[in-house]
This record gives structure tokens, sequence and C-alpha cells, in this order.
């Protein structure tokens, strides 16, 4: 019997790798994602956990949506953002990997790639009153919010906060996408500090008749900080 799903788990797994393939991912990373997943034949969680770490999107970019469910009469409140805290496992089967804090309530539970204890965590909220179900959660990895009713990621400014917490609690005072500005906006200063300067230099003279030639350029490279 033992041999007899091991069988099929390597017939399934075979088969989403297929896939994956053929949408035009990495065969590396494709593997990686269908070791990832429990149930090997789900081809749509294998590309969910390829975008979700870093993979380009293969059918376009990912949208983000303004979540209606937040402006609905009797929705739950919000957690305050200083409940929010990272790090701690999932309440229900102690992982720490590919964790995620519902925005309801700020308790952290594993993802859909782990045990799916943050999606059970929104459908028995939801069974328990349908207005109240905690419907959004947040990535402790990339810091992105999901709304599980919407099924898309959410950029509504009810959840700014929290996610500005978490910037906080993960790269300190300043938030990576500072760091960033802050980067290409000295580089793109100096480059116009050394075009002011190059604009001044005096170009050499030219015998009668001789063409200008075009001066090299040096072109100075921006680094973006590791994340």
């Amino acid at each position: 019997m033992a041999d007899k799903n091991s069988a099929t788990t390597a017939a399934a797994a075979a088969a989403t790798l297929n896939s994956l393939l053929a949408f035009g991912f990495d065969e590396t990373s494709a593997r990686a994602a269908v070791e990832a997943i429990g149930d090997k034949s789900d081809v749509s969680l294998a590309t969910s956990w390829l975008l979700d770490h870093g993979e380009p999107d293969r059918g376009g970019a990912i949208q983000f949506v303004h979540c209606p469910h937040l402006d609905a009469p009797g929705v739950a409140r919000l957690a305050p953002s200083e409940a929010l805290a990272m790090g701690a496992p999932c309440l229900v089967c102690n992982s720490t990997k590919e964790n995620w804090i519902c925005l309801f309530c700020a308790r952290q539970f594993c993802s859909r790639y782990v045990g799916k204890h943050c999606v059970s965590h929104w459908e028995e909220t939801k069974a328990a009153s349908p207005s109240e179900g905690h419907h959004l959660a947040i990535s402790e990895g990339d810091l992105s919010v999901w709304c599980h009713e919407c099924e898309a990621y959410v950029n509504n400014a009810e959840v700014q906060p929290h996610v500005v917490r978490l910037q906080t609690l993960k790269f300190g005072s300043g938030s990576a996408g500072d760091a960033t500005a802050a980067t290409f906006g000295s580089a793109a200063n100096a480059s116009g500090e050394t075009d002011k300067a190059r604009g001044k230099q005096k170009m050499p003279a030219l015998a009668e008749g001789e063409e200008p030639q075009p001066q090299p350029q040096k072109v100075r490279p921006i680094t973006q900080p590791l994340q």
C-alpha cells in the first residue's frame, strides 16, 4: 500500500513539474516548488510558491486590489498595529517557516505551503461569524497583505500602519524602501553633479576641417542595498 501511495505521489509530482516547465519556470526552481508543497498535484499552489519566492510572474504582473470587505458593515476591527510581533511559531503546529500574522487578532499561523493553518484560521472564524471572519493576514517574509475573501494582495490604507510596523521590526527604524530611495537619490545626485562638471569642461581645439569626436562617458553604477 505504501509503495502504491509513493508511486501516486511521484506521478503527481512529475505531472506538476512538467506543467511548471511548460509555463516557463526554471527547472531548479520548479523542482524546489514541488518539493515544498504538501499536495504534489496542486499546480496552482506550486505556482504561487514560485511567485512568493521571487520568480517572475509568467502570466503578468501581480495585481494589488482594494479590499471591499473592510468597508462592509459589522466587519471585525483590525488589531492595533503595535500588537503585531515577528518570529513567533505557528499557534497550531509550532512551525517557524512561511508564517503569516492575522491582522485581526495578531496571532501567527503557518502558510498554505506548510500546514495551511492561516487558511484554516480564516475558515474557522468565518464559520463562527460570517461577517467577522479573519480574512486579512500579512506575510512575515515579504510583508505583503493577503485577503482570503478577495483571493488577492491588497493595499487598503487601513493596513498600511501594520505594514510599517513590520518594516520597522524587520529592517529597523528606516524602511527598506527609504534605504532604496536614498541609494538611488544619492546616485542620481552624483550623476547630475558629474554631468554639470562635464558640461563645463573645455573641448580641445579642432584643426580646420576636423570633425569633433564623441567623448567617452563614464557610467556610475547604481547598487541596491541587500534586503
